[in-house]
């Protein structure tokens, strides 16, 4: 009897120490992102006539990706797009007028590229080329003769950046839901952990569409176990902090013409070269 009770024992010793070591391996669940949710229930751009919309991308305080855009009742519409090493404008009167282009860069980037992109494409012309302080600006007009041309639809690239994460809902009435990010363990074979969730998304609750975003979270990629966590946490610079802003304001903003915008209709210059 003793010797039975003995082997019962080690027995259920052995199974702790194998779910112990299993535990080291892999995490105890994953989390569904957002991203795999089914297309009809994930966050989505709202589509208006007139607005003024911006939000941003951060990764550890460095902003990654940042835009601004208006549309007025007139069909006025203006729209800044920030990345890490360049930055462009619109800016287009009314929906038949041209579309006039403000592109600045790194004068270390391929300038010569830049141009002739610009000047190698028959519906643009190139109106003022400018360097000063180690940036290069171009002006140029997108003939309103090209009937593909259209703004980039910046918006989506930030609500895209909201899908790496699953959310539960906090809040709801009969127009809005309010949903918080979730910490936990994401993906399979190539997974990551996710953790210091804050914020929340708000949106509209038939469509989907994101009114206001203010979310972030760490990111510690890739770990798929535990591990893998905590050798990237001691080896690297894991975790990485995310931030995601969006706001969306639905209504007629004041137009804003910028004055390169107004200078470019009239000149055609170049300077610093």
């Amino acid at each position: 009897m003793q010797n039975r009770t003995a082997y019962l024992v080690i027995g259920m010793l052995g199974l702790c120490c194998l779910g112990l070591l299993v535990s080291v391996v892999y995490p105890v669940s994953t989390a569904e992102p957002h991203a795999d949710r089914p297309s009809e229930e994930q966050f989505a751009v709202a589509d208006l006539e007139q607005y003024s919309m911006s939000g941003q991308v951060v990764v550890d305080g460095d902003q990654q990706f940042g835009f601004e855009e208006v549309r007025t009742a007139n069909r006025e519409r203006y729209q800044r797009l920030e990345e890490t090493d360049s930055s462009t404008e619109r800016y287009q009167p009314d929906s038949n007028a041209s579309i006039y282009i403000r592109h600045t860069m790194d004068a270390e980037a391929n300038v010569d590229a830049m141009r002739e992109q610009i000047t190698g494409d028959e519906s643009r012309q190139l109106r003022q080329e400018n360097r000063s302080n180690d940036r290069v600006t171009f002006v140029f007009e997108e003939n309103k003769s090209n009937s593909s041309i259209e703004f980039p639809n910046s918006a989506a690239v930030v609500v895209r950046s909201l899908s790496p994460v699953e959310y539960t809902q906090t809040n709801e009435t009969a127009e809005t839901a309010d949903s918080r990010p979730q910490s936990g363990w994401y993906g399979d074979s190539e997974g990551y952990r996710v953790t210091n969730t804050t914020g929340d998304v708000r949106v509209d609750t038939e469509t989907y569409e994101v009114e206001s975003a203010s979310v972030s979270w760490d990111v510690t990629n890739p770990a798929s176990s535990y591990a893998e966590y905590v050798l990237q946490r001691l080896a690297s610079d894991a975790p990485t902090t995310h931030e995601v802003v969006v706001d969306v304001q639905e209504g007629d903003p004041e137009p804003t013409q910028p004055t390169w915008a107004v200078d470019a209709q009239d000149t055609n210059t170049t300077s610093g070269f």
